[in-house]
This record gives C-alpha cells, sequence and structure tokens, in this order.
C-alpha cells in the first residue's frame, strides 16, 4: 500500500504502543481492571486489538472523505502542544461528538473475549471515550520530545471528549442543537466536532 501520513502514521512504533496502552485502560475503566482481567482476558485483548489495526489500515484512505484544512490541523496542534508545555496554563483540546445510539454507547459494556458485561455505565465503554483515552496515550509518545522533564509521566489530559450522542436522533437535530446554540458555553471552548450519526442518516 502507498504511504502517505495518514498510513505512516498508523504504521508508527509509537501509535500503535498508544493504542495498546489505551485499549488496556479501556478495560480498567469498563470492566474493573484488577479485579475481573485475566492474563487470557489481556492476550485475548491484545489479539483482538492488533487485528482491529491491521484491519484498519487498508480502510484509512477510503474512509477519509474530507480533509481538514491546514490552519485547521494547525490550530489543533497548537493547543495540544501549549497544553504539553504548560498544563497548568492551558486547557485540553476540547471534542465535541454529536451521534445517535452507536455513538452514545449502546451495547458497548458487551464484548467477546469472556468478561462479564460492565457495572460501569455504558457510556464509560463508549468509542467516543475509548478514542479520548486513545488520544492522551498516543499523543505524548508522539511529541515526547516536547514534554518538560517533570512531565514525562504526562499525568494530565492532552485531550477531553464530551458526548452529547442521544439515541433515535439524526445529524437534522445535531445541526439544529449548534444552530440555537443549545450547550451554551459548553461549545465556546470546544475546538473539534465530529458528527458520527448512523450511516443511514
Amino acid at each position: 500500500m502507498p504511504q502517505n501520513p495518514i498510513t505512516q502514521l498508523w504504521n508508527s512504533n509509537n501509535c500503535r504502543e498508544g493504542i495498546r496502552r489505551a485499549s488496556f485502560q479501556s478495560l480498567d475503566y469498563c470492566w474493573n481492571w484488577e479485579g475481573a482481567v485475566t492474563d487470557v482476558h489481556k492476550l485475548a485483548y491484545a489479539n483482538v486489538t492488533e487485528n482491529m489495526m491491521d484491519l484498519l489500515q487498508s480502510r484509512l484512505l477510503r474512509s477519509i472523505k474530507v480533509r481538514p484544512h491546514p490552519f485547521v490541523m494547525e490550530r489543533v496542534v497548537e493547543i495540544i502542544m501549549n497544553r504539553m508545555k504548560n498544563p497548568n496554563q492551558h486547557p485540553p483540546l476540547r471534542i465535541a461528538v454529536f451521534g445517535g445510539l452507536v455513538t452514545e454507547g449502546f451495547r458497548s459494556r458487551f464484548n467477546s473475549i469472556g468478561l462479564s458485561e460492565s457495572q460501569n455505565g455504558f457510556q464509560a465503554c463508549a468509542w467516543s471515550y475509548k478514542f479520548e483515552r486513545v488520544l492522551n496515550q498516543v499523543l505524548p509518545l508522539l511529541f515526547d520530545e516536547h514534554l518538560p522533564a517533570s512531565d514525562t509521566s504526562q499525568s494530565f489530559s492532552l485531550v477531553e471528549v464530551k458526548n452529547y450522542a442521544v439515541s433515535g436522533t439524526d445529524s437534522s437535530i445535531g445541526a439544529t442543537i449548534l444552530e440555537y446554540n443549545l450547550l451554551g458555553t459548553d461549545m465556546a471552548v470546544t475546538g473539534v466536532v465530529i458528527s458520527s450519526f448512523g450511516s443511514n442518516d
């Protein structure tokens, strides 16, 4: 497959290592890592994660329909870099996610690696919060040379995802929420908006 910046990033060891760390962290958040997860579960989860990354690699180029404007990407990187350099003075990058029942987290507590259903709320296991954990694990590995020496443990979040998804809604509802500013000041501090409604919308 021809390499471009997206596939190069996806194939980098740092990116893959961050995804692995985030996937194990999701076990902790969703299924009580210490109490329920055994080495068998960890191995099964690691295998699922590796298979997912290999399967998605061939779909990356086809899935990106609209590339963001360079200015937008520069602004996003600037927010992240400022947060890394001085977390006390700069808030994390806020990402707002809109969608329907899949994005809300319907059945996300269920899995195929032998763990019982999570007792934590389904939103804790929704893809939007797993995405937050991925970014917070991957970004420090990609930009670690910019971190102050005292902050290499990365005890602060670079990205914060807010899930505004509501089951049974479509993109017209998401557009109405934004048009009439129904979220008020929440959107004033949002740097990125992701629309993730059903494919049949």
